[in-house]
């Protein structure tokens, strides 16, 4: 348990890391790794692959915005997900799930207000309302997996006893 623990405690260093690092990037910057990555996608999709230049170009960029949008979101799932698993590992004995769950739900959200903050430091970049909303929807989505399969867990011991 002490290892899983000690894992657990670096993913969500790492993800936060990671999430810094991403937020760092230049608009410039940010928005040619996101393109490069749709465009790969678009590359690899047999319904496009016989398209012209021009038709996958327009692809990427319609997509790339919502692309964009979906690793802000990702990244703040796992983040959550990582910081939820540590808080009840490390945290279950002394306070409730549901205080872990609020204390978790918290560090999500400022973890969300200052990546955007952040952002306002980098060049052609700034904070946008929305994306701390979609940034903590992400974590909220771990959250609601987390007691769904602690839920589940808990019917299942309960229908062993019986």
């Amino acid at each position: 348990m002490k290892t899983l623990k000690i894992v657990l405690w670096i993913l969500v260093f790492f993800m936060a890391g990671l999430i810094f690092s991403f937020s760092s990037q230049p608009a410039k910057d940010s928005n040619s790794v996101s393109k490069g990555f749709t465009r790969k996608v678009v590359d690899t999709l047999p319904q496009t692959k016989h398209k012209t230049e021009q038709e996958k170009q327009k692809i990427v960029n319609n997509v790339n915005h919502y692309v964009r949008k979906g690793a802000h979101f990702t990244a703040f799932f796992f983040f959550g997900l990582f910081l939820l698993c540590a808080m009840m590992l490390t945290y279950s004995n002394k306070y409730s799930f549901i205080k872990i769950l609020v204390l978790s739900a918290i560090i999500a959200l400022l973890y969300a207000i200052s990546d955007e903050v952040h952002q306002f430091f980098v060049p052609n970049r700034g904070p946008q309302v929305k994306d701390v909303f979609i940034d903590f929807s992400g974590s909220l989505l771990s959250f609601i997996i987390v007691m769904l399969v602690k839920k589940i867990k808990s019917l299942f011991k309960k229908s062993q006893v019986e």
